[in-house]
């Protein structure tokens, strides 16, 4: 599965990933050089715009682009000892 991101430098970007809810999952996010993940800046997701499957909808999650530039990354909804998780999605953001 993919999903794509848009959003300028220096700003919060979400990503319409959802949540584990209260199953002990959460998104881990293999980031490249110059991404960032930031805390929750209390806004809520759509569960119109979640596209991660079965994922319980819940809080997005936020990133942050230094420089404009399209990076590539893997999203994973995993429990905190597993390495694989129960579902990838490579995600693409776009920051101008």
């Amino acid at each position: 599965m993919e999903i794509s991101a848009d959003g300028l430098a220096g700003e919060t970007i979400p990503l319409p990933l959802g949540s584990g809810g209260a199953t002990g999952y959460s998104w881990v996010l293999d980031l490249p050089d110059g991404v960032t993940r930031i805390p929750h800046p209390e806004i809520q997701a759509k569960t119109d715009d979640l596209v991660a499957g079965d994922a319980a909808p819940g809080p997005a999650v936020f990133v942050q682009a230094d420089k404009p530039g399209v990076y590539h990354f893997r999203a994973r909804l995993a429990r905190p000892w597993e390495e694989d998780g129960i579902r990838s999605i490579d995600v693409t953001l776009s920051v101008g």
